[in-house]
């Protein structure tokens, strides 16, 4: 006799009945156990990957890419057009320029250096005292550009266009021996 003559439900488990609840055998989804089955094969093909055939670890990948960056940059940099000397009393003396300076300082120095340059989270800057550069505008060019990444500064090079960062630094240049409430003790080594 088969189950159908016995009007058997086949999902039942049969005996298996605790406090009047019975337990069925209900049949995974068939997309769940591709799934499964597919992570299985995934994984063993990335164990023989990764071990056995010796591919590429982490820090080799990131190594990799790190020296494509690098190469990309040396490219970009040498057809890049030369920046000529600049003449930051002439930008000191130009009242646009400076107008624009102050924008930019705002929107994207003031959140370190402050509103006034008085030095927040980043060093004052209408002091004497430099941590880098000696306080030279091509130094506070060169500093801008490249960021100083230890001390938590971004490199603003591509972010920022080369006359944009001239102007900030001229409007800091213009800055200097300024009053300002509340600075920053100073940093560095005294410039004069």
């Amino acid at each position: 006799m088969s189950d159908k003559d016995n009007n058997v439900d086949p999902l039942l488990i049969q005996g298996h009945d605790y406090d009047g609840i019975e337990e069925l055998d209900n049949p995974l989804p068939q997309w769940w156990l591709v799934t499964f089955l597919g992570t299985i094969v995934f994984g063993f093909l990335y164990w023989i990957y990764y071990e056995p055939l010796s591919g590429p670890t982490l820090m080799e990948e990131l190594n990799e890419d790190l020296a494509r960056i690098e190469k990309i940059q040396e490219k970009n940099e040498a057809q890049a057009p030369k920046l000529e000397t600049v003449n930051f009393a002439t930008l000191i003396d130009d009242s646009e320029a400076m107008g624009r300076a102050k924008v930019h300082f705002v929107a994207k120095c003031a959140t370190c250096h402050g509103q006034q340059m008085q030095g927040l989270i980043g060093p004052n800057l209408v002091d004497k005292y430099w941590i880098h550069g000696k306080g030279t505008p091509e130094a506070m060019v060169g500093v801008i550009r490249n960021g100083v990444v230890e001390k938590g500064m971004v490199p603003w090079k591509g972010v920022i266009k080369d006359s944009e960062i001239n102007e900030i630094v001229a409007y800091i240049i213009s800055k200097e021996g300024t009053e300002v409430p509340n600075p920053k003790a100073p940093q560095g080594d005294k410039v004069d």
